[in-house]
Formats: C-alpha cells, structure tokens, sequence
C-alpha cells in the first residue's frame, strides 16, 4: 500500500490579497505545516502540489527564503510542476530565471515537468514499480490534451502511473466563452497506454469532486482547490480547503478521499468582499448615469460637459463618477469619430 498526501496551488507570497483580511503567509505556513502533520500520520510516500508554488515568478528574496524554510521542514519528498504562476509568459523554459527554478535547484522541491520521480509499491498482488510525472503549463495547455498524458517514453517504464498538469479541467463547459479549457470526459481522447491511473490537477482554485475519466473511465481525476484563498468569489466562500489522501493498494485498486484542514479558519473571518461590492456600486452607478445621459437626447451632444455636471449635481454623484463618465463619452467619441473618417 503506498499513500501520497495531494495539496492544490499554494500562491506562497508576502504582500496580502486584497480580500484577505488576516495574514496571508502566515495562514499559508500553517497550512502547510498541518500538510506535513498528514504526511507524517498517514506514511505518505510523497506530497504532491500541481503547480503555481510561487503566486509570481517575481516574488521577493524574502519570500523565497520564507518558502525555502518551510520547503526544508518536508518530512517527505515535495512532488511538483511548474503552473502559470511560476514562470514567465507560459514559457516552461524560462523556469530557470524564475523563484521556481531557484529552489527546485537548491532541491527543495522534486520537478516532475516533463520527467518522473519513482517508487516501488507493495500490495496484495505483489510489487510493482510506479512513477510520478507532470507538464508544466505552457502555451499549448487546454489545446494539446496529451498533456493530461504521461510522455510516451516514461509510460512503457511503469506499472502504475500518476500524472500532475496545470490545466483548466472542468466536468462541464464554463460560462465565459473567453476561458480555454478541458473537460473530464475528453480525457478518453488519450491512448490508452499514455493515460495515467491518477491524473492530478491544479489550475482550477475552487476544485473538483473525485471523478473517473480517460479510456474505458480507469483514470481517477483529483483536484482538492487550491492550498491558498487569494479571492472573495462566491464559491470560495463556501469552499472547503481541503487535501486529498491517494491510496494505491494494487494496480487495479486505487482510491482518494479529501481531508478538510483543520487550521483553516471559516472564510467570513478571513476574506472580505466589501472591495467586491464597493466595484460593483460603482458600475451600478455608472450605469444608472449613462442612461440619464441617453434620456437627454443627442441634441445636445456638443454641451456633453453641461449635461454631465447637471446630472451629476441633480443625482448627488461623487467627482469620481462624473469624471469617469466624461473619460468614457471621450473614449467613445473618438472612436465615433475614427469610424466616420474611414
């Protein structure tokens, strides 16, 4: 039986989200540190991160240095890809100029982009030999779905696989048209010879229930949501943080259940949504005066200012407003203006 205890993003950085109403570093350490406490209990072969270690690969000294003695406290081997996050532009090869590259190099962490780190497991059935690879995100994630595959030459070495990828991996279609994503049941578009036993996901913050996927649905899909609370959204809110404990007993009998983290305090006392509503007023308002301006008629388009500063002082709006209003009929007034000149 070999266990690996499975984390989301981390997003280790100093300066405090602007939702967060406590510490966020501090918070994160000890979360991380609780990870650690659930390796050590279960007899964890590995932790496993899919990515986004690092919030920015322009993090601080300081900051590097705070993750690296957290990193060096890991009672075991720290598994992990590098997510968008991480690196600059999408570009896996700038891993090297970036605070991931830094301390995979000091090896604090084990990377497992586009190679593999092994283990023998043990279970009824016998020994056998198992590997843990990963692909980073790069420019191609959500368009090539090989990258939720294990590489070919590293397949045909193992019995039993595990896969990390930073993707957008959704068991159903988002509503903004604008996101690249991959949905579960696309998974089946994998050879089955590169589909992974266990494929792990980060990317996706506010996570996934367990789910089976790929060839003949064999491949049991994790994605706990993200170590970290950078946002106010609705659903983190109401999320869980949470990790997954894998369990591989044989090559046909693999499991994983999640194991909400105690030291994680409810979201009301560490996230605020004011800034979140105070925008919202704000577009609200914007709104409500561009359509009184529309109400006065374009006859008077070229005394847009009076009409602007009428509105503003009968409605009781704040200088912002009026003169966010008055960049915006700018705005749109030259490209009225280029439009007609072509």
């Amino acid at each position: 039986m070999d266990k690996f205890v499975i984390t989301g993003d981390w997003h280790f950085r100093s300066v405090n989200p602007k939702a967060r109403l406590d510490n966020y570093q501090d918070a994160l350490r000890e979360k991380i540190y609780e990870v650690y406490r659930l390796a050590e209990e279960h007899g964890a072969a590995a932790i496993i991160v899919p990515g986004d270690l690092c919030d920015s690969p322009t993090v601080s000294l300081s900051t590097i240095g705070a993750l690296a003695r957290i990193l060096t406290a890991a009672p075991r081997p720290v598994l992990t890809i590098p997510g968008n996050h991480d690196i600059f532009g999408h570009n896996l090869d700038s891993v090297g100029r970036t605070p991931y590259g830094l301390i995979k190099d000091l090896e604090y962490i084990r990377d497992v982009d586009r190679g593999h780190w092994t283990f023998t497991g043990s279970g009824l059935g016998g020994s056998f030999d198992g590997t843990v690879t990963g692909h980073g995100f790069d420019a191609d994630t959500d368009r090539d779905i090989r990258q939720y595959g294990v590489p070919t030459g590293i397949a045909s070495r193992a019995d039993f696989r595990i896969h990390l990828a930073h993707g957008m991996l959704l068991p159903k279609e988002p509503h903004n048209d604008m996101m690249r994503y991959t949905l579960i049941d696309e998974l089946a578009k994998l050879p089955a010879e590169l589909a992974p036993h266990v494929l792990i996901c980060g990317h996706y913050h506010f996570g996934l229930p367990l789910a089976w996927g790929g060839p003949a649905r064999k491949t049991l899909v994790i994605n706990p949501g993200a170590l970290g609370r950078l946002t106010a959204h609705v659903e983190e809110m109401d999320r869980v943080v949470q990790v997954a404990l894998l369990t591989v007993n044989t090559l046909t009998d693999y499991s994983a259940r999640f194991i909400p983290l105690r030291c994680a305090r409810p979201s009301h006392e560490v996230l605020s949504r004011e800034h979140i509503i105070a925008a919202e007023e704000r577009e609200a308002r914007m709104d409500r005066f561009l359509a009184l301006l529309a109400a006065e008629g374009e006859g008077q388009f070229l005394e847009i200012q009076d009409i602007v500063d009428d509105i503003a002082r009968r409605e009781k709006l704040p200088p912002a407003v009026r003169d966010e209003a008055l960049r915006r009929i700018g705005a749109a007034r030259e490209a009225l203006g280029k439009r007609e000149a072509v």
